[in-house]
């Protein structure tokens, strides 16, 4: 799976939001940027626990960074 480094932006502990998704659709806690974070995070997690799980099957999970480019994809992104 593809990560990123927004990973570190997540909210943390994690765990809370994972067992609780009202935590996602609360309006004052909700930002899209924290979202994505979260995704990318369980993304890793994802991966781990798959190797976790399976590590005897010779089959592996992997996530990554795909690196980054110079882009204007946050040219509009508020400072």
């Amino acid at each position: 799976s593809v990560s990123s480094y927004a990973q570190e932006w997540a909210h943390s502990p994690l765990t809370d939001w994972f067992k609780d998704d009202s935590m996602i659709q609360n309006k004052t806690k909700f930002n899209a940027l924290k979202m994505y974070a979260l995704s990318k995070a369980a993304n890793i997690l994802f991966a781990a626990e798959y190797n976790e799980r399976y590590k005897d099957s010779n089959v592996y999970a992997m996530s990554l960074h795909p690196g980054s480019i110079p882009t204007e994809l946050l040219r509009n992104f508020p400072a």
